[in-house]
């Protein structure tokens, strides 16, 4: 027999390990991201945001709260990037579209572009916020196990 047998070690003991490597790759995506990041990197940022929220919240019936309070922070950036993410894809249908259309629809979908443009860039400039939040070492003391 190696080691002890399955289940024999807490839940408490083991989920901080599950959760602390999706945070550590959240981490790191933000760290690369530079000054003014492609949507695609914001995008993996959200992606990866999404993971860490639902490890955590798989994690909160045992952790308890520490583990809820730092999805419900981990949601809100990954809500935002969402928004971003949409309005990404809705400029890209935009552009796609409005090729085959009349004049009178081109100007439509130039200014739905643009609505779409100022979505991304409120975006942009508002997920700092929610990341600094859910990034404070207070909401991660847990994940040491």
């Amino acid at each position: 027999a190696d080691g002890p047998p399955a289940g024999a070690t807490p839940a408490a003991q083991v989920l901080p390990a599950l959760v602390r490597r999706p945070w550590k790759h959240l981490r790191q995506a933000v760290t690369q991201l530079g000054d003014d990041p492609a949507d695609e990197a914001l995008h993996e940022v959200r992606i990866r945001s999404k993971r860490l929220r639902y490890a955590a919240e798989a994690a909160s019936g045992v952790m308890g709260k520490p583990a809820r309070q730092l999805a419900t922070a981990v949601a809100a950036v990954q809500s935002v990037l969402g928004d971003m993410q949409d309005a990404v894809v809705a400029e890209a249908w935009l552009r796609a579209h409005a090729s085959a259309t009349s004049a009178g629809q081109a100007l439509v979908a130039g200014q739905l572009v643009t609505l779409q443009r100022q979505q991304q860039a409120a975006c942009r400039a508002q997920w700092v916020k929610p990341w600094k939040a859910a990034s404070k070492k207070s909401l991660r003391r847990w994940l040491s196990g």
